[in-house]
């Protein structure tokens, strides 16, 4: 036994037993007075999306945060801080955005054994926040945030592309809340 319990540190200890989380559930919200079309997404080297995809929520009013989430199938690699960039447009100001936050996997809600929860969340005015949360037991948590970078170059009318994106149409027609007069990201200078 105490040859096993040795041979396990030693293991751990070099390195081939990852001590960080390894299965990811990743969901996308955004804010209610916020909706927007992400462009863009990847997480570390175990996600990438360029399919335009319409993200909208209430991740501002409570839990749960997000409503609809994927497990992905590719494992972090464990301990090591990754990279999560993004690129979206506001709908309802048809501006474009950019962001990049770096994220250490240890700071990540575990949901259940190696199971972490991993939410990208959109606000206004560029606003982009990774939150990690477990509804089931009522934790938010927000791991990283930043105010992105404005991308004139790739502003859109995204009213123009409503055949073009599942669900735009519907939510386009939805009555959104006014975006509050102070916001965590300052409107942007025209």
């Amino acid at each position: 036994m105490f040859r096993v319990l040795v041979l396990t540190v030693a293991l751990f200890l070099s390195g081939c037993i990852s001590s960080g989380p390894k299965r990811v559930v990743l969901s996308m919200s955004s804010f209610s007075y916020s909706p927007v079309l992400v462009t863009e997404a990847r997480v570390a080297d175990i996600y990438f999306r360029s399919v335009p995809s319409v993200t909208l929520g209430m991740a501002d009013v409570g839990l749960p945060r997000s409503s609809g989430h994927m497990y992905l199938s590719r494992p972090l690699s464990g301990a090591e801080d990754f990279q999560i960039s993004v690129r979206w447009v506001e709908m309802l100001t048809n501006r474009a955005w950019r962001a990049s936050i770096t994220v250490n996997p240890k700071d990540l809600t575990v949901k259940r054994d190696d199971l972490v929860s991993l939410i990208l969340i959109f606000g206004a005015n560029g606003y982009f926040v990774v939150g990690s949360d477990n509804g089931g037991e009522h934790i938010t948590k927000d791991v990283a945030q930043t105010c992105g970078e404005r991308v004139p170059e790739e502003d859109r009318d995204v009213a123009a592309e409503v055949n073009k994106h599942a669900k735009l149409a519907s939510a386009l027609a939805l009555d959104y809340a006014p975006v509050p007069d102070q916001t965590i990201c300052p409107e942007p200078v025209k």
